[in-house]
């Protein structure tokens, strides 16, 4: 069944953790033609305040206590969307990476009747982009390919939408940057479809990334591990 899209029941989230002053100019850039808007504040060291923001009244500011992790912020965002009777969601990153003007592009597929999930493919060709960020990009979706035997060719990125559904659905351990591929995967095996769309990118030379090296990768060499042992076993029993 398609579900009929309207203004109202898209929400956009952008999470935040010490970004500054950097996602008031995403904020900025969001189309006038959005309805709903959700900043999450994920335990910033400096808290968000509404003076913080443009005014706007078309954000809705939520705050985390603490630091708990992109993947509870995203949670937050989508228990508030649906909370308020929404149908869809789309996130893309307080960094200044993703064009706010591009929410188009992912709207234009819900008003075709795509009730699945949407992943902007980063535009990585000609441009200075971090060898970390090529490696971590080719490795994961090798490793989701494995995992669902769907080639999707930027598994990582932030800027996506969500049918809010796929929250209540999908049950994920994840609760950071790792959670965003934990979600596509089961995702996809609860039959929902996915698609992608290309998008620009840019990494501003002041760019604030809370990525962490070793840390973050050895989150996801074991999420990874746990799907595949998980995939294998889905497949044995089928």
């Amino acid at each position: 069944m398609k579900t009929i899209m309207t203004s109202e029941k898209i929400w956009i989230v952008v999470p935040s953790y010490n970004h500054g002053t950097e996602i008031v100019s995403v904020l900025k850039a969001i189309p006038d033609s959005i309805r709903n808007i959700i900043v999450v504040d994920d335990g910033s060291k400096e808290k968000i305040s509404r003076g913080d923001l443009p005014p706007d009244s078309r954000i809705a500011l939520l705050s985390h206590d603490g630091n708990r992790g992109k993947g509870v912020a995203l949670l937050t965002a989508a228990k508030f969307a649906l909370d308020k009777k929404g149908g869809f969601m789309i996130s893309l990153d307080a960094d200044g990476q993703h064009d706010p003007k591009e929410i188009s592009c992912f709207i234009e597929i819900l008003a075709s009747g795509f009730n699945g999930l949407v992943i902007g493919v980063r535009d990585f060709k000609g441009k200075k982009i971090p060898w970390t960020s090529r490696l971590g990009r080719m490795m994961s979706n090798l490793m989701v390919f494995m995992e669902t035997g769907r080639r999707i060719n930027d598994t990582q990125s932030g800027f996506r939408l969500y049918p809010l559904g796929i929250f209540k659905s999908c049950d994920c351990r994840s609760s950071g940057y790792e959670f965003e591929t934990e979600l596509l995967v089961r995702s996809i095996w609860a039959g929902y479809e996915c698609r992608t769309v290309p998008i620009s990118v840019e990494y501003p030379r002041n760019r604030i990334s809370h990525f962490k090296l070793f840390q973050d990768n050895v989150r996801f060499v074991v999420l990874h591990f746990r799907l595949i042992c998980w995939a294998m076993f889905r497949s044995r029993n089928n």
